[in-house]
């Protein structure tokens, strides 16, 4: 399928995907505080968007 970047679609506009990476490297070795914060930012992320997630796992 070609995808025709720069046109629009559904009233979005196609551009190319970009890479998105960290801005910095995280070091290998978290203390468990360190641990516990990465769990809570992600079950919040979770609660936050859990009806698009669910939307994209379904699909």
């Amino acid at each position: 399928m070609e995808i025709p970047y720069g046109e629009k679609l559904y009233g979005y506009k196609l551009v190319q995907r970009e890479k998105i990476q960290p801005a910095r490297d995280l070091p290998p070795v978290m203390t468990e505080k360190d641990k516990e914060q990465v769990a809570s930012a992600a079950k919040s992320v979770i609660a936050v968007h859990r009806e698009v997630l669910i939307a994209l796992k379904d699909r």
